[in-house]
């Protein structure tokens, strides 16, 4: 059985044991299929970003780069709030896997549990990867000032790196509700504050350190703070810094 396995393809998931190997790669379609036939999920994840993200446009600009607070800072609030969106639906799946008591029944059946969350991570990871793409795209696009030269490859970096961070919050917090109901309920404003709050808060304290309204290291302590602490912040707060080092240079 073993050497069949081992003949059965490659890929990152044949470097686990067989059995363990089978296990995640069915959950991960069965975890794909239930995604692409949710037409809901489908637009939380990409068409609302998208959106969102294209909402920047129509927000009056002013032309002047000198009075501008933070260049392309329309485009990373919107990009910001699609962020703190996405993360509701990885979180939701979970705990009603966990209300349905879909994970013990399927764990008596035989799925091992690193099979259960290996699944379950690597097409989360690639829906949350699509969407953190978009980020970057859309910038692009739109030829966002804060996010143009060598800060895109900064983002682009992070970009790879954001759907861990936001797996990693989503999942920890599957395991405080125990129904879909309340989660539903808490998550969009646990996110948002997850994201926009801080992202505000950093931006505020960058512009005021600028205009030496308060000591620059205030600004660099809180984003690095919220970078430790608050997962879903880092992509915002790349976005920030790369807006920050903008108006410095151009400036």
């Amino acid at each position: 059985a073993e050497g069949a396995a081992a003949e059965g393809g490659t890929g990152p998931m044949e470097a686990l044991h067989p059995s363990v190997a089978r296990s995640a790669q069915a959950m991960a379609r069965l975890r794909w299929q239930i995604f692409a036939h949710s037409k809901w999920q489908m637009f939380t994840q990409f068409g609302l970003p998208i959106l969102l993200m294209w909402a920047s446009e129509f927000v009056d600009k002013n032309t002047d780069p000198k009075s501008v607070p933070l260049p392309g800072f329309e485009f990373t609030l919107y990009a910001t709030l699609a962020l703190g969106l996405t993360a509701n639906t990885f979180t939701a799946q979970i705990v009603q896997e966990k209300e349905l008591r879909c994970k013990p029944i399927a764990m008596a059946q035989g799925l091992q549990i690193r099979s259960y969350w290996i699944g379950t991570a690597v097409v989360h990871y690639i829906v949350s990867l699509i969407t953190a793409v978009s980020v970057p795209v859309m910038a692009q696009l739109f030829r966002v000032d804060g996010i143009a030269g060598p800060a895109m490859y900064i983002v682009s970096i992070e970009v790879i790196l954001y759907p861990a961070s936001i797996l990693a919050w989503s999942y920890a917090w599957s395991f405080v509700f125990a129904d879909q109901a309340t989660a539903l309920r808490f998550l969009p404003t646990i996110n948002l504050m997850g994201t926009m709050g801080p992202m505000l808060l950093v931006a505020f304290a960058w512009i005021m350190g600028l205009a030496e309204i308060i000591p620059g290291w205030v600004a660099h302590v809180l984003n690095a703070l919220f970078s430790i602490v608050l997962p879903p912040y880092n992509l915002p707060g790349t976005m920030i810094l790369a807006a920050v080092q903008k108006k410095i240079c151009g400036d």
